[in-house]
């Protein structure tokens, strides 16, 4: 294993999310993975300071809608 390696595992092993929840980050290279629009760190940081609460608040309307929908469906699941 390699010393980046290891310390992604370590990473991993430490992050303070838990198992049993919803979370999504995103990082440049899974908007551009083709490295197409060729966008400096400097954009990107100005992109996610801009963005991200807007982010937050959409992921939470989603994770809102979704689990009404759930909710929806497990009634009409137990009426059945």
């Amino acid at each position: 294993m390699t010393d980046k390696e290891k310390l992604q595992k370590q990473i991993d092993e430490n992050y303070l999310i838990p198992i049993n929840s919803l979370y999504q980050y995103m990082e440049l290279e899974h908007l551009d993975s083709e490295n197409e629009h060729k966008i400096s760190q400097d954009e990107w940081d100005n992109f996610v300071s801009d963005y991200q609460d807007n982010f937050a608040e959409q992921c939470s309307l989603l994770a809102q809608d979704l689990f009404s929908d759930f909710l929806n469906s497990r009634e009409v699941n137990n009426n059945e």
